[in-house]
């Protein structure tokens, strides 16, 4: 299963960020604006294992980083939304957490094949 992979990725010393790139890349072949060095990283991994393709939306932590990725074919909705107090939801459906619309900084959603990952020590979204 996919958690088993990443597990053993994470227990070779991989870290959280690439390990799930690696596991759940984006679209890559046909993006001509891609950093060359970013597409070399998928065309190398390609040879090695397939994507995990999904649907599937995956949250994840390892303790410093929680992450939200989406498989790249984006069949799965993935919302989330980031209050003032700097809460962060993401879950299939918006409203799963009862906050004020006054409370609410930013709103959206990740795309297919995009990771949206939030360091806990810094605060920061990457």
């Amino acid at each position: 299963s996919m958690d088993n992979m990443l597990e053993l990725l994470l227990a070779g010393g991989m870290d959280i960020i690439r390990a799930m790139r690696l596991l759940v890349p984006p679209a890559w072949q046909n993006n001509p604006d891609m950093d060359p060095e970013l597409r070399a990283f998928f065309d190398f991994n390609s040879m090695h294992m397939e994507p995990w393709d999904g649907p599937a939306g995956i949250v994840m932590s390892d303790g410093r980083f929680a992450a939200c990725n989406l498989d790249r074919n984006g069949l799965r909705p993935a919302r989330y939304v980031i209050t003032k107090d700097k809460l962060i939801t993401c879950a299939s459906e918006v409203g799963i957490w009862d906050y004020q619309p006054d409370e609410v900084v930013e709103k959206g959603r990740v795309g297919p094949g995009e990771l949206m990952v939030i360091d806990t020590r810094s605060g920061r979204i990457l």
